[in-house]
């Protein structure tokens, strides 16, 4: 890097000589800050995953404590004493990156200082994803028109997404009728009885389908909380029943939730990969049916059954007994090569 900039700094001063010299040495000054800029986007965005991740066991972890001083309480008929000055922890906000003008010039070669980089691709030029957007130039957060299988060579038409640009890589979002939202379920008794449809905005399944293909990774953030309410496996007498699934893309029955491997029958929770459930003879903390809140969240990231369709729930039906569930928007990543 020293020998980068002795080099540039050398060549500059040479070209002060030469009037036909200072453009093309202003132009790549203004390169390599381009470069420099995009290096130190893609740096923030690695230490935000990590710590996002970490923050998320750490939080699951967190919830299996308290659920489990929650069940203690319940047992024994007490009450914690509250601790003075403690507050309800709030969920970190990482920092947006601004989009830099050294770094719109970077990225688009041939732009001149003061010309901002245009909002929309050029006509005749609709991408596949927000990805292959942002490998074009582009570094402002908007809204974007995509063709995932190609312009002319699909059966799947194009579509408007939102495109997040400006945080070190492309990111697709296409949110849904029931946004981030925490939908609650009550007075549903029987397995399956509650059913929570999700239609996508602007997009249909072929087009859904589409994406998941052209984009290396894709992922759906989905939570439940609930309170003497099971998941997934209830045990009632001596029969076992099912009482809740979630319906997958491609119309798959899928028994898995958020944080682990997608399945159709086990059952799962990230809790469970941790060791962190409430009760240890179930893979969910919601599944030991506690008198007390718990929870059970996570991404979905199998893009072979992302986005979700529907959700089914039950085990509502008693006064006492509620859910509160919450699906994120679907996201893709990355470009996935034929």
């Amino acid at each position: 890097m020293q020998f980068t900039l002795l080099t540039l700094t050398v060549g500059f001063l040479a070209c002060l000589t030469r009037p036909t010299c200072s453009q093309p040495a202003l132009g790549e000054i203004y390169r390599l800050k381009g470069l420099q800029s995009d290096i130190l986007m893609d740096t923030f965005r690695f230490i935000e995953d990590r710590m996002s991740s970490n923050h998320r066991r750490l939080g699951r972890r967190l919830n299996s404590i308290d659920s489990s001083i929650r069940g203690m309480e319940a047992t024994f008929g007490i009450e914690s004493p509250e601790i003075e000055g403690e507050t309800e922890q709030e969920v970190p906000v990482f920092p947006m990156i601004p989009d830099e003008e050294p770094n719109n010039i970077g990225g688009r070669p041939g732009l001149k200082p003061d010309i901002p980089a245009p909002e929309l691709p050029p006509v005749g030029q609709i991408a596949r994803s927000c990805d292959e957007i942002y490998r074009m130039g582009f570094r402002n957060d908007n809204d974007y028109v995509i063709d995932p299988d190609g312009p002319g060579r699909g059966t799947a038409p194009e579509f408007n997404v939102r495109c997040e640009l400006s945080r070190g890589q492309g990111v697709t979002i296409i949110g849904h009728n029931y946004d981030d939202e925490a939908v609650s379920v009550s007075g549903y008794e029987p397995p399956g009885s509650f059913q929570l449809q999700l239609r996508y905005n602007n997009a249909n399944s072929e087009q859904l389908e589409a994406l998941t293909k052209v984009s290396e990774t894709c992922e759906q953030y989905i939570k439940i909380v609930c309170l003497s309410a099971v998941l997934f496996r209830g045990q009632v007498k001596t029969e076992q029943r099912d009482y809740g699934w979630w319906i997958a893309r491609d119309g798959t029955r899928m028994m898995s939730w958020g944080g682990v491997e997608s399945s159709t029958d086990s059952g799962q929770c990230a809790c469970d990969l941790d060791d962190t459930c409430v009760n240890k003879n179930f893979k969910c903390n919601c599944d030991s049916n506690n008198k007390f809140r718990t929870e059970d969240s996570g991404f979905l990231t199998d893009k072979r059954y992302l986005p979700v369709r529907m959700v089914y729930l039950g085990d509502t039906g008693g006064r006492k007994e509620q859910s509160w569930l919450t699906l994120g928007k679907f996201m893709c990543k990355g470009y996935a090569p034929e």
